[in-house]
């Protein structure tokens, strides 16, 4: 029971990550820095010595498990910024707000943020923005940053995203499967999980662009069929691209059956699974298994990671510092900061916005691809690095990088 309910928590979790102004005192000027000192300044949220910010997340429902990491990465960032004097002299404060996953509940989160605790502008890791708090926070012209789960995002003039990848079909992965060897691509559905024929489909319309062959889904259902006769149908399709969207456990079993059955499995690739707990639980079951990620794998040692790594251990030392979700707390709080930052010593909600839309290489201290937010605001995520499992199922091994155009 444990397992299926870890299944459900890890699907949605997919679902959320691939389907992932009030002015104040201030003048707005075109570069979006304020122009009063910091002691004048009367925002929304800003004193002379602090900036009050409000976060959103599912900390009760379904997702809060998968979602808890999300604020340890927030406390690292902020606690960072903080001890290196914060933004333009004023500390970070934030309080939170919990959505549990509903967008009733996310619009009473968003309002009481901005209505009793008068925050800023909000960063929000949620998937109910669609007919929750969107379109309140637009009408307010609030700034807002943090994960992309919803195409909304890709609308809203005032919420800024640190990837794309909700609705789009870019050819990278296709590119990256063609690159090793793959011919023919097949997409294993679960039946639980609505959003993977879309998902499916996106999949597969990147890897027909890059030459591959693509056939109709396998669907499989949690609780019936066995890994063997999945394994049986996989074969007989002559399948050695094996792609899957959620459910990163039944999905090595199967990739494993397949194999065993003789199969030889090019690129087995998963949407998601990027979690140390599933190599603790499944081992060797996920070896060879490849799965994409739009930011800096955690497993490089490359000087963004490491200050996130140390950052995490200063200001959250109760979080891990190998969770994806607590570095997407960390990326889209950063995002956060630089909007901060541009927007002047006298920050404004109408100056952050402005001077997010100035940016034209905003990339997290190296944590994600550069974005041009400026000529080119919420346009689809081309470049991703991929790691893939060990022979053990002990660690995730960095292969490199690919964009549109198979580089890497």
């Amino acid at each position: 029971m444990f397992a299926f309910r870890r299944r459900e928590r890890t699907a949605l979790a997919v679902s959320l990550l691939l389907t992932v102004v009030s002015l104040g005192g201030c003048a707005r000027g075109s570069t979006g820095a304020g122009s009063a000192s910091a002691g004048a300044c009367n925002s929304p949220g800003v004193t002379a010595r602090e900036i009050k910010l409000g976060a959103i997340f599912p900390d009760t429902g379904a997702l809060a498990a998968t979602f808890a990491p999300i604020r340890n990465g927030i406390d690292a960032r902020i606690g960072e910024a903080n001890a290196a004097g914060g933004v333009h002299g004023r500390q970070i404060s934030y309080v939170w707000s919990d959505d549990r996953g509903d967008p009733g509940a996310n619009l009473e989160a968003a309002q009481r943020l901005v209505q009793d605790e008068k925050v800023f502008g909000i960063a929000a890791f949620s998937a109910s923005m669609t007919g929750g708090s969107a379109e309140y926070l637009a009408a307010r012209e609030i700034p807002v940053t943090g994960l992309a789960a919803e195409p909304v995002w890709s609308h809203s003039q005032n919420m800024f995203a640190f990837a794309y990848t909700v609705g789009t079909i870019v050819d990278t992965y296709g590119q990256w499967t063609h690159l090793r060897g793959g011919t023919k691509a097949v997409v294993l559905q679960s039946a639980a999980i609505g959003a993977t024929d879309t998902l499916g489909k996106q999949m597969m319309a990147s890897m027909s662009g890059a030459g591959i062959a693509t056939l109709p889904p396998i669907a499989y259902s949690t609780v019936t069929g066995s890994d063997e006769q999945i394994a049986e149908q996989i074969v007989d399709s002559g399948a050695d691209v094996l792609v899957s969207m959620s459910d990163p456990d039944r999905f090595a079993q199967i990739v494993q059956a397949t194999r065993a059955a003789g199969a030889d499995i090019k690129v087995a690739l998963s949407l998601s699974g990027y979690d140390p707990s599933n190599l603790h639980e499944l081992g060797g079951e996920m070896a060879g298994i490849t799965i994409p990620v739009f930011h800096t794998p955690l497993e490089t040692n490359s000087a963004a990671i490491r200050r996130f790594r140390q950052s995490m251990v200063t200001y959250a030392p109760e979080g891990a510092t190998d969770h994806e979700f607590a570095l997407l707390g960390y990326i889209g709080t950063d995002e956060f900061i630089k909007g901060l930052e541009v927007a002047g010593p006298c920050p404004t909600r109408a100056a952050f916005i402005n001077g997010m839309h100035s940016l034209t290489n905003y990339d997290a201290g190296g944590l994600v691809p550069a974005m041009d937010i400026k000529n080119h605001f919420a346009a689809p995520t081309r470049c991703f690095s991929f790691v893939t499992v060990n022979a053990e199922g002990t660690a995730f091994v960095p292969l490199g990088n690919a964009c549109d155009g198979a580089k890497g």
